[in-house]
């Protein structure tokens, strides 16, 4: 097996969730949050720096659903000028407006607030992390996920603010802008597993496929090796003119990890991207996993996406 399908997960420090701008004349730098409230609710906040020396251009965006059903989208353009991020700490600013400031509390906790919208389609959230991250690269680029937090704040839909909580999840890429003339894309997903997650991603090169599984735990993360995985697009559908996976199946069999899973979506929206086409998926996961020595069932949905360029 070729050694550059395996992944490597390292541990984070804070401040590799800054912008990384020195040492670079070019690059594509994206932050993905996601959260499911307990009351149905669901968004995701979507920051891509996009930059070549001095010039560049940051793309924001923010999506409201209910149920899985798509509620509101609100996307922005904005020329690099009017962004400004830490290299330091995790603080993104727009306009000079604080979008996202983190910081490391006394307990030692890593925490984050999001403030996105406004007072028709908006969110106001604390995310406090709950599983180990970690880093590592992919075909695609530079990969860092905070697999797990825990989030409450307010809400707003149609003008009407509300308490919210519920479970949240974060990656921070860094990939080349040759990106999309030697990948193809990927199908990227995470089930939430009794106090853990298990996180999965097919990159796709032009001629190979990089498989990962990762176990993930308050305290620990697990890379499972790719020949213990195996995944199946048991079923694909045609949507704005191109093909994407619809029904799944994804086996792990590893001594730390078992894992059975089917999964379809309960709803799926598409998202323009110039040279990119891109699905958002509310999943519907079935199955059961082992984990060390409990056998449990799954019966839960979470976020997955799939991307393809050109």
């Amino acid at each position: 097996m070729n050694s550059n399908n395996i992944f490597h997960p390292r541990d984070i420090v804070f401040k590799d969730d800054a912008r990384h701008q020195t040492g670079f004349f070019s690059h594509v730098e994206t932050w993905y949050y996601d959260a499911i409230f307990e009351n149905g609710y669901s968004v995701v906040s979507l920051i891509n720096v996009i930059h070549i020396g001095k010039l560049g251009t940051v793309l924001s965006g923010i999506f409201f659903y209910k149920d899985g059903k798509l509620l509101k989208i609100n996307r922005k353009r904005y020329p690099l000028r009017q962004f400004c991020g830490s290299e330091d700490t995790l603080l993104l600013k727009i306009k000079n407006k604080h979008i996202i400031n983190g910081k490391i509390e006394p307990n030692g906790d890593w925490k984050y607030q999001i403030k996105r919208g406004d007072e028709e389609y908006g969110f106001d959230l604390q995310l406090v992390k709950t599983m180990k991250p970690f880093k590592g690269k992919t075909y695609l680029g530079k990969w860092l996920v905070i697999p797990g937090f825990s989030v409450s704040g307010e809400l707003t839909i149609n003008g009407k603010t509300m308490q919210v909580t519920g479970n949240g999840y974060h990656d921070h890429n860094i990939y080349p802008l040759k990106a999309p003339f030697i990948t193809k894309g990927y199908f990227f997903g995470k089930i939430p597993l009794e106090n853990a997650n298990a996180i999965w991603a097919q990159v796709q090169k032009k001629s190979e496929m990089q498989s990962l599984v990762i176990l993930s735990k308050p305290d620990s993360y697990t890379s499972i090796h790719p020949d213990q995985i195996l995944f199946t697009i048991e079923k694909k559908c045609r949507d704005h003119r191109k093909t994407m996976p619809y029904s799944c199946r994804l086996q792990v069999d590893d001594s730390r990890l078992q894992l059975d899973v089917n999964f379809s979506p309960i709803t799926y929206h598409y998202i323009g991207i110039p040279a990119t086409n891109y699905w958002r998926y509310h999943m519907q996961y079935q199955g059961t996993y082992k984990s060390e020595t409990k056998e449990k069932s799954i019966s839960e949905i979470d976020i997955a996406e799939y991307l393809s360029f050109f």
